[in-house]
């Protein structure tokens, strides 16, 4: 019952509310219709005064102005008034809507014309402006989502770590069993998992507020880094990996970026390729780039989730109607990491062939870096 009460006194509360602000909306609107009415006036009668003259376009323009401060009704009721204030003051005819001579109809006319443009520029104008309230509303959830992303991953990763050292320093206990042992490494490796993810979402956060991937750069043999990673990826990921390595290609290379986007589109090429089929990344150089390219066996990725593959949360038609989950975020961040280098990221696929992901990185030393 008394809930019930409360419910009623605050609808009726929120009905006097929006009373209130309507009467003081239509007030505020009145006051500007009569300023404006106001300056019109004494400009007809100063023009009036010097010249002997009528300018009725002044009415006009007056109108155009109520409406669309004031709206349809308001500057309609105000075209009356002003054409009647217009036959009190000024020898008629004048050129008011109660004139009876021959160039009535053409004032009669304009106003009509005047009200109706001035309507819809008014109704547009307050389109417009709620297109851009609701832009700006919109924003402002999306900036506070990412910041409570960003809070929620920052404090899901700490308990993950300390899971992590914990699992390492039972590991390394000489007096282990071989089914603690596997089960320690599984634990190591689905933490491991969880945290790119985790990270994967805060670089995705970052780049919808506008921000660059950070990378730390060091001068180094690409080719002997990336020889490395396929190493590590082929005892964790599968053993199907085929290097093509290149020579030395020393520059100054975001390591860790490289290795995040190579691994991004390694674990693509296992979920969505043709099981049991070889992947074959390589390596080379091209127009003073480092070319680096992952190529899988599997179905064609069309052309248009080509255009749109590297944009955050999208995933293919193919990818969404498997059973296979995923958050269509791995190639947006791949590509931040690559643009992050000064590079590009592309794709190419077509029915038979499969899909090869290229990227190309600009080779830059320390001397042109600095």
């Amino acid at each position: 019952m008394r809930f019930n009460l409360a419910n009623k006194l605050a609808a009726q509360s929120e009905m006097w509310e929006n009373i209130f602000t309507t009467r003081r909306s239509f007030i505020k609107k009145l006051i500007v219709a009569i300023m404006i009415s106001t300056i019109g006036y004494s400009l007809i009668y100063l023009l009036y005064y010097f010249t002997k003259l009528y300018f009725s376009s002044v009415i006009e323009i007056v109108v155009i102005l109520i409406v669309f401060y004031s709206g349809f009704l308001i500057g309609l009721s105000f075209a009356v008034i002003l054409s009647i204030a217009a036959d009190y003051f000024f020898i008629p005819p004048i050129g008011s809507i109660f004139d009876s001579f021959e160039g009535n109809e053409r004032f009669v006319i304009i106003i009509a014309i005047a009200i109706f443009a001035a309507s819809l520029a008014s109704t547009l104008k307050s389109a417009f402006q709620k297109v851009a309230l609701a832009k700006k509303e919109a924003e402002f959830a999306s900036t506070m989502m990412e910041k409570v992303l960003a809070l929620v991953a920052h404090d899901i990763r700490n308990p993950l770590t300390t899971i992590k050292m914990g699992a390492q320093l039972i590991l390394k206990n000489p007096e282990k069993t071989d089914k603690h042992q596997a089960i320690l490494k599984k634990m190591v490796t689905s933490i491991d998992h969880a945290d790119s993810m985790i990270k994967t979402l805060l670089d995705t956060a970052s780049i919808r507020a506008g921000k660059f991937v950070s990378l730390v750069f060091q001068n180094c043999d690409l080719n002997n880094k990336v020889a490395l990673m396929i190493e590590e990826m082929s005892l964790i990921l599968s053993d199907n990996l085929h290097f093509i390595p290149s020579e030395s290609i020393w520059g100054d290379w975001g390591i860790d970026g490289i290795h995040r986007a190579l691994e991004n589109l390694i674990t693509n090429a296992i979920k969505y390729g043709t099981p049991n089929t070889p992947i074959e990344i390589k390596l080379f150089t091209e127009n003073q780039q480092a070319v680096l390219s992952v190529h899988n066996e599997g179905n064609e990725i069309s052309p248009e989730d080509q255009s749109k593959l590297f944009e955050s949360f999208h995933r293919t038609q193919n990818a969404e109607s498997s059973t296979i989950k995923g958050w269509g975020l791995g190639l947006s961040l791949v590509k931040a990491l690559v643009t992050a280098h000064g590079g590009i990221a592309q794709v190419e696929s077509s029915k038979g062939k499969g899909s090869t992901f290229t990227l190309r990185l600009p080779i830059q030393n320390a001397s042109q870096k600095l």
